[in-house]
């Protein structure tokens, strides 16, 4: 068993963060519906990357919000995630892992994302992507 927090959670990734590892969850309990007290990304510590991770936060994105995805920048950290009840991508941003704060404003999402990743390529690579982006 790698995390039990007592609920489920699904969603979970990792990353590296000065010498231990960032673990950022879906809290599943709760409905999906407006006003739920969960349904949201929550994030833990451990030294090793295989655990244990054994506290957790509050939550540190509005609720209804999944698929967390991970990507270092400057830094800190950007978290992307799906607002899966509304068809739209999310992101918050963090320079210590501990303190989120949204940036969804700042950034322009493709319509329609669900669950996705973030890939570091090159200029050239890049360059050649863009071309094909209809």
């Amino acid at each position: 068993l790698f995390f039990d927090p007592g609920f489920n959670v699904i969603d979970a990734t990792v990353g590296y963060h000065n010498g231990e590892y960032l673990m950022a969850f879906k809290d599943e309990r709760g409905e999906n519906k407006a006003g739920t007290d969960y349904k949201a990304i929550r994030v833990s510590r451990a030294r090793s990357a295989g655990g244990p991770f054994d506290e957790y936060s509050e939550l540190v994105t509005p609720a209804l919000v999944e698929g967390p995805a991970l990507f270092r920048k400057s830094g800190g950290w950007i978290m992307l995630y799906d607002h899966f009840m509304e068809g739209r991508y999310g992101a918050s941003q963090s320079e210590d892992g501990v303190h989120w704060d949204v940036i969804t404003e700042q950034i322009n999402f493709p319509s329609g994302p669900r669950h996705g990743s973030v890939l570091e390529v090159d200029g050239a690579v890049a360059d050649k992507l863009k071309t094909k982006i209809v």
